[in-house]
């Protein structure tokens, strides 16, 4: 009933043919780079031969279908990590956007001798993707991706340089510094998107030079 009720409102608003990707992001509540993702991942498809990357409103069709019963005993072992907010600040680019001194870190990189930095957690839930950290050398790691809204996700690889932040006050409290994982304004430059688990470990080997 409400997937219907939410296809009759759409339909009653526009007509459209096809979608940029940050429109479709956009008409499921999200940002630009969950469209991207599931772009680069083969989770959607899209027509790239006009200039533009458009997705057919087919796709979105297909994506609403994949609605079902919410069952959150099936995600309570992710829970078994604290929440973010105790875990410390290690930040993903499809987060909600973060305050300007969050945000800043991403252009903080390079190793600092005589630090030690809390580390990037190993697996991580967010943005209806799983990441799970599966090789890394120095400052070059890579994360298997997963999408969750699958029984039999396909899987894609980011394959990233690490940031680093060092730490700051707020108010009376001591930030540790710790280890950032690029933010979206970077990603091509220190993070890549990768479907192939060969190509992925190739492109570690040679940012991690």
């Amino acid at each position: 009933m409400v997937l219907r009720v939410m296809r009759q409102d759409r339909d009653q608003t526009t007509n459209r043919a096809a979608y940029s990707p940050a429109e479709f992001a956009a008409t499921c509540g999200r940002h630009p780079t969950w469209a991207y993702r599931l772009l680069y991942a083969n989770k959607i498809r899209a027509i790239t031969e006009l200039g533009r990357i458009l997705i057919p409103a087919s796709e979105l069709e297909r994506v609403l279908s994949l609605a079902q019963p919410y069952n959150p005993k099936g995600k309570a072992s992710v829970m078994r990590e604290p929440p973010q907010t105790k875990r410390g600040p290690a930040f993903f680019r499809d987060s909600i956007p973060l305050p300007a001194w969050k945000t800043r870190a991403g252009a903080e990189g390079g190793s600092k001798k005589g630090h030690s930095y809390k580390p990037l957690p190993k697996e991580l839930r967010r943005g209806g993707f799983t990441y799970k950290q599966i090789a890394r050398e120095g400052n070059a790691a890579i994360y298997e991706q997963t999408w969750n809204g699958c029984r039999n996700p396909s899987v894609s690889y980011e394959v990233i340089r690490i940031r680093y932040r060092d730490g700051f006050h707020i108010g009376e409290k001591f930030v540790e510094p710790y280890e950032v994982y690029p933010n979206t304004e970077t990603w091509g430059v220190d993070g890549f998107t990768l479907t192939d688990k060969d190509a992925a470990f190739a492109k570690l080997r040679e940012i991690s030079r």
